[in-house]
């Protein structure tokens, strides 16, 4: 057995594919001996693969890591002693992260991610984005202050107050 690109050198000839030979010798004693050769020759084994990985996780091909955006080229060797090469090009993904102050009045709310909000302050969520990556979406909320005055007005019998458009 033989791996690709490997020869066998035999009898004056160099083997490299997969087969069965044959080879007729003389002793010292001129006997005719066969000898038979049944050649395998282990195929290439050639991976390419386009992985990608959230900020800050890694990408692992035999022994290595990798955690940046790049190609690589990495020979293994497989169960039968041949090399097997691995073509990776590894794409980090941009961190995904948001920020928004949204306002609101009184007695309403914001929802981000399944939580809601009512007060005022600043939040931080974490969600998962469609590839499976963190994302962080942060909050400054503002309640808007209410609109609503009690003014008393003290007048007599037969007087009037005007608000607005109204009397």
């Amino acid at each position: 057995t033989l791996c690709a690109r490997d020869t066998l050198a035999y009898n004056g000839r160099k083997l490299y594919r997969s087969g069965r030979y044959s080879d007729l010798f003389r002793n010292r004693y001129c006997c005719d001996s066969l000898v038979i050769t049944d050649l395998t020759v282990s195929p290439e084994n050639i991976a390419q693969s386009e992985p990608y990985v959230c900020p800050g996780g890694i990408h692992r091909v035999g022994n290595k890591t990798y955690d940046r955006s790049g190609s690589y080229i990495d020979t293994l060797t497989s169960a039968l002693g041949c090399d097997s090469i691995v073509f990776t090009v590894l794409t980090v993904l941009e961190p995904v992260g948001s920020s928004w102050s949204p306002q609101i009045c009184p007695g309403g709310y914001v929802e981000v991610g399944g939580r809601q909000y009512q007060q005022d302050g600043s939040y931080t969520d974490t969600l998962r984005s469609h590839r499976s990556c963190d994302s962080v979406v942060h909050t400054r909320l503002i309640v808007k202050p209410s609109s609503m005055e009690s003014i008393g007005h003290l007048i007599c019998e037969y007087a009037s107050v005007r608000v607005g458009n109204k009397t």
